[in-house]
């Protein structure tokens, strides 16, 4: 896919638009064909799922990692974190005043992602790659929580 050949921001921009649609589709399915965010979600995923292998299988790239303990590991993270996270996002979006604003709140992620990114590649580097940290990267941070506070503040 000549996608993926843009740089990571570029895909993480394209990512970002390409998925305003499903965020936006929540509402409008539940409104005018009363389906819950959590049905939406199971059958957003189904679509997804097929895409994603077809694109692996036409790279040449095995869809199942081994050993089977990573497998495993995947999966149960997807069971147990992924699941629940989607469900509460997804229902968050569908019944927020609008549902921008629980994206926005989801998008506070990116905050613990870098200070756990952080954390993790001084104090475990055989596990985790190193990072690129500037104080640019944690000003875009603090920026974000601030507007994210200012949005849903009362």
């Amino acid at each position: 896919m000549i996608i993926l050949s843009l740089g990571w921001a570029g895909r993480a921009i394209l990512g970002t638009l390409l998925i305003v649609p499903s965020w936006i589709s929540i509402g409008f399915f539940e409104k005018n064909f009363r389906v819950p965010p959590e049905v939406f979600l199971l059958w957003y995923f189904a679509g997804m799922i097929p895409f994603v292998g077809l694109y692996l299988l036409s790279q040449g790239t095995p869809i199942i990692p081994t050993p089977l303990p990573v497998f495993v590991g995947i999966v149960m993270m997807g069971f147990f974190f992924a699941g629940p996270a989607n469900i509460l996002l997804f229902s968050a979006v569908g019944t927020a005043p609008n549902p921008g604003l629980a994206v926005a709140i989801s998008s506070t992620a990116s905050m613990l992602v870098t200070l756990l990114s952080i954390f993790f590649a001084y104090v475990v580097p055989k596990y985790f790659r190193s990072i690129e940290i500037t104080s640019d990267h944690i000003l875009g941070v603090l920026l974000t929580l601030m507007g994210i506070y200012l949005m849903v503040r009362k």
